[in-house]
């Protein structure tokens, strides 16, 4: 992407306004290392779609999709570890949890990490999946979220410094998820995934920026949650591995009914657009595993 970058700018401060303005839409500073479909791939979506803040946060979309599932038949199951998948042969049968109960099944989407799905399998020993999650480059960000009694400047909704890779929004401003007067302040640093950096040092460098843009924020602060380094996204697309199509496919190898969905499966879009995109594409394949099993069945009957 910073090649990309190079050669389509030959100014040098169009240069690095397209840097910047790349480094929080693909929540990494290691443009050298992400292959440039990422960013136009993102910007094209961008000018179809334009972003949606979701009011009362992820947790509405998760809210609205049990409530599908479940009146669709499905039964949902929280706070419950699945210890190891059962399999004979090519095919999953089973899955056995944490309470030593087994369930029978059709087909398997693991929608995990990367590191959780391949850690799912070895335990369960299939460790094919291994050497492909350990090839992958996660992203991760240091985060700064605050609760606000109220906001000190509504004229700076999202800031973005053009020197540094800090980015600030009020995500309270474009969503309903803060009560009445009060406000809910995003402040995130991507990280380059080479160097472990210094989280402290991180901290500072997004209070500064909270200090530029809204003056007077640690008088109103009421609650602050800083994570040194969260999984920003469970694999970058990068240029040695041909970006979109370097990642995973939805169908694990030697296993006809297993298959994974996330944002870093298949070689479709970014983010929220690449977990659906191989949901999508894995509950497809998923129904049709099931289908042809519970075919089988009737006909050895």
């Amino acid at each position: 992407m910073r090649e990309w970058i190079d050669r389509s700018a030959k100014r040098p401060r169009v240069r690095q306004f397209l840097a910047s303005q790349a480094i929080p839409l693909v929540y990494t500073a290691a443009l050298d290392l992400v292959s440039a479909e990422v960013l136009i791939d993102k910007l094209q979506r961008l000018l179809k779609h334009p972003v949606v803040y979701i009011d009362g946060g992820w947790q509405s979309l998760v809210n609205g999709l049990r409530q599908k599932a479940v009146a669709a038949g499905a039964t949902v199951m929280t706070g419950t570890r699945v210890e190891a998948i059962e399999h004979r042969k090519d095919r999953v049968e089973g899955i056995r949890l944490r309470s030593g109960v087994r369930v029978g099944v059709g087909a398997i989407i693991l929608a995990t990490s990367p590191k959780e799905a391949a850690e799912l399998m070895e335990e369960s020993g299939l460790p094919e999946l291994r050497a492909v999650t350990d090839a992958l480059l996660p992203a991760r960000a240091a985060s700064l979220a605050l609760a606000l009694e109220r906001l000190p400047n509504s004229l700076h909704a999202v800031v973005q410094d053009l020197t540094r890779p800090l980015f600030m929004s009020v995500q309270s401003l474009f969503s309903r998820v803060a009560p009445p007067g009060g406000a809910l302040v995003y402040a995130f640093k991507p990280l380059d995934p080479r160097s472990p950096g210094d989280p402290k040092a991180d901290e500072e460098e997004l209070e500064s920026l909270l200090d530029a843009a809204q003056p007077g924020w640690r008088g109103v602060t009421l609650k602050r949650q800083y994570l040194p380094s969260i999984a920003a996204i469970g694999a970058l697309p990068t240029a040695r591995t041909g970006g979109f199509s370097g990642r995973p496919g939805v169908r694990v190898a030697g296993l006809e009914n297993l298959f994974l969905a996330g944002d870093w499966v298949g070689p479709e879009g970014f983010l929220a657009d690449a977990s659906f995109a191989s949901a999508r594409q894995a509950a497809q394949l998923a129904a049709q595993a099931a289908e042809s099993r519970r075919v089988g069945t009737r006909s050895s009957t």
